[in-house]
């Protein structure tokens, strides 16, 4: 299983990371508390290959991405929440692109494996992908969780952004 991080309402807002990574867990008031205090699911960090740490990466805020698609969506679109193992990808949006193919071919959900789900949005519109999810989102909260239902001037306290890069080609 992965961790969702701060997705639980508890607190019912977004909270701040902690200047000491070992105090990765929040509870009430965005007190940290040590990761062995509270349930794993609950952890706020992950550690990379590299030692660096990295938090909120799957909950406490939507995340955006520089990734826009507004047509010829991933389907079922236009009907809600949906885990990735559902899904028929297009031609211009594979399911591979939102998902490893692990998650594929073992079935993975948002339940058992807290992955996240997939929210389209109707077909023509919207299209600005944001990933994670913001701090009230509890089950439909993961590191892979995709909202494809805004547009680019989406904008909130439940709204953040992730600096990434991607690899050269």
């Amino acid at each position: 299983m992965l961790i969702r991080g701060h997705t639980d309402s508890s607190p019912d807002f977004a909270c701040p990371a902690s200047s000491d990574d070992s105090l990765n867990v929040v509870e009430n008031d965005c007190g940290n508390l040590p990761s062995e205090s509270d349930v794993f699911i609950e952890r706020r960090t992950f550690t990379l290959s590299n030692g660096a740490v990295i938090w909120d990466f799957s909950g406490n805020v939507w995340e955006w991405t520089s990734y826009l698609q507004a047509n010829q969506k991933a389907t079922p679109a236009g009907e809600g929440w949906q885990q990735f193992i559902n899904l028929t990808g297009t031609d211009s949006l594979a399911v591979t692109d939102l998902v490893p193919q692990v998650v594929l071919d073992n079935s993975w959900t948002s339940l058992d494996q807290a992955i996240g789900r997939y929210f389209p949005g109707d077909e023509g519109t919207g299209g600005a992908m944001r990933r994670g999810a913001p701090y009230n989102h509890n089950a439909f909260a993961g590191v892979f969780s995709a909202n494809l239902g805004g547009n680019q001037t989406v904008k909130g306290i439940r709204v953040g952004f992730r600096c990434t890069s991607a690899v050269p080609q």
